[in-house]
Formats: structure tokens, C-alpha cells, sequence
């Protein structure tokens, strides 16, 4: 959608003569959506008979038809519908990502003309808060992230971004994940459609190590990975390995062996596995 990849611009308008190389049913889809808003008409217009399209500028006084003055060609008349201009309305794309996503709770104007709070869903254990962001590459977005503590605060929010994604790192804190709505948005039977599922499934977010879940090591890899893991540290020693992970050397062994008194997935083989594959210490 050309008009999300516009939006990214500080004050961009669509005129008639670009969307009329839009599908004439898109353009209708979005203006009964709300999400194309008219606004005031054009001043200046690309005369139709120079070959670089010169702008001359509107004249409404000079005849009952709107005529342009182009230097080459003097007055020439321009058809009332080429004035006409638009502009995405972010709250009706609020709305209609909203209904797409299905999200729940309430809505609201986070920072005026620049974030809003979509609402939330539940993605497996987690709530995640989707959050509609204007302007998250412009130059002033670390001073945006930082004046909206109704965004920062949330614990797993979703930006979504018309085209443009965060280029500062503050933006890829530990849970945030980013949307880039031009990527996985369409237009379907007259509503805004949204990939969410398939983005899901790819989202890469820069979480916290220790937050993302572990894998645990097939019980044949276990020594190598132990070994390794010491090589690496200088020549650490299983007594080292066993009090950074806090678990006693016995339980360590059981881990390596895959021996019963250490489950996968509990909380001593788990320090284990974190220590192994991620240095994360407990202790030390």
C-alpha cells in the first residue's frame, strides 16, 4: 500500500493525479474506511502538455473552470477533480488495525498526532499491547519513546509502523517487536487485512536471554558442551561450572548423564542449560 509508505513523510497528501494510478477499488475501500481524509485542495498543479510536467499555479477566479499558469503555455484549464488532495488519517487506521487484529480493552491517544494504543491480545501467556507509532524513524523518535511512559511502561508492546522501523536501538528493548503494517497489510473485500499469524511465526525480538526459552542439550552433546564451555572460560573447572550455575557438583554430573535426579525443564537443570549456552551466571 503506496499510501503507508507516504505516511512516513512529515506532511504528506496524496493528490488526484497519483491516485488515480491506484485500483480505483482500493481507493474506494480506503475512503469508505475513513483512512484517506480530504483535505484542502491543491495550489499548484503539473501542467498536462509539458513534457516534465512544469507546476503552475491554481487560479480560481478566472472563468467558472480552475486554470493553471504555465510559462510555456499560458492559461490552461485544469479539470476540478485534479485539486483534489488527501491524507492518511492515523486515528481511522487505528480503528481499522484494531478490527483486523481483533484486539480487546481500551483505546487511547497516547501522544497527540504521534502514538496511540491500539488495545491487546493474548499471545499464548502473554498480553502484548499494540501500540500505532507516526514518525518512529524521524528524528525526534528517542524523544518521543521517552515522553510516552504509557508505551515504555508496557511489558510486551508491539509497534506498529506504517513502512518505517525503529533505527535506535532504546526502541528494541527486551519484548518490544515491531510491525511494519506496508509488509503485512492488504485490502480485502473492503477492510484492512492483516498477516499477523505468518508475522508471529517470523518476529525476531530482541528479548532479554534469559527470558527466551531454552532448548534443552541432547544428553550426547552434554560433555562436549561442558568442556567447551570450560576451554572458553580460561580453563574453568567443573567445580567453577557447578557454583556459577549454583547447583552442586553432583547435580551437575546428573545433568551431563541425563540421570532422573535432574529433569530438563526444572529449575537446576535450567541454570545449567542457561550458564552453558548463554553464560547467564547465578553466582560469580
Amino acid at each position: 500500500m503506496k499510501l503507508l509508505i507516504r505516511s512516513d513523510l512529515r506532511d504528506h497528501h496524496v493528490g488526484y493525479d497519483e491516485s488515480r494510478y491506484w485500483r480505483t477499488r482500493d481507493r474506494n475501500w480506503l475512503l469508505n474506511l475513513g483512512i484517506l481524509r480530504r483535505i484542502e485542495d491543491a495550489e499548484y498543479l503539473a501542467c498536462e502538455v509539458c513534457a516534465d510536467g512544469t507546476l503552475g499555479e491554481v487560479h480560481l477566479d478566472i472563468g467558472p473552470e480552475p486554470r493553471i499558469y504555465c510559462e510555456a503555455h499560458g492559461l490552461m484549464r485544469v479539470r476540478p477533480e485534479r485539486l483534489q488532495r488527501w491524507r492518511l488519517d492515523f486515528g481511522a487506521l487505528g480503528t481499522a488495525i484494531r478490527g483486523a487484529l481483533k484486539l480487546t480493552g481500551n483505546s487511547e491517544v497516547v501522544t497527540p498526532g504521534r502514538i496511540w494504543l491500539l488495545g491487546r491480545q493474548q499471545l499464548g501467556k502473554t498480553p502484548v499491547e499494540f501500540f500505532l507509532i507516526r514518525g518512529v524513524a524521524w528524528s525526534d523518535n528517542l524523544e518521543l519513546l521517552m515522553s510516552a511512559p504509557r508505551l515504555t511502561g508496557s511489558r510486551a508492546p508491539i509497534f506498529v509502523c506504517p513502512d518505517q522501523l525503529p533505527t535506535s536501538p532504546e526502541w528494541a528493548r527486551a519484548g518490544r517487536a515491531s510491525l511494519r503494517l506496508s509488509e503485512w497489510a492488504h485490502l480485502e473485500q473492503g477492510q484492512l487485512q492483516i498477516e499477523f499469524d505468518a508475522f508471529a511465526e517470523v518476529c525476531v525480538r530482541e528479548e532479554d536471554p534469559a527470558e527466551r526459552a531454552l532448548t534443552p542439550t541432547p544428553v550426547v552433546a552434554r560433555a562436549a558442551l561442558l568442556r567447551k564451555f570450560c576451554s572458553n572460560h580460561g580453563g574453568a573447572t567443573v567445580g567453577d561450572v557447578a557454583a556459577w550455575a549454583g547447583v552442586d557438583r553432583s547435580d551437575l554430573n546428573k545433568w551431563k548423564l541425563g540421570k532422573e535426579g535432574v529433569p530438563d525443564g526444572g529449575a537446576r537443570a535450567h541454570r545449567i542449560e542457561q550458564l552453558l549456552q548463554r553464560d547467564i551466571r547465578v553466582r560469580g
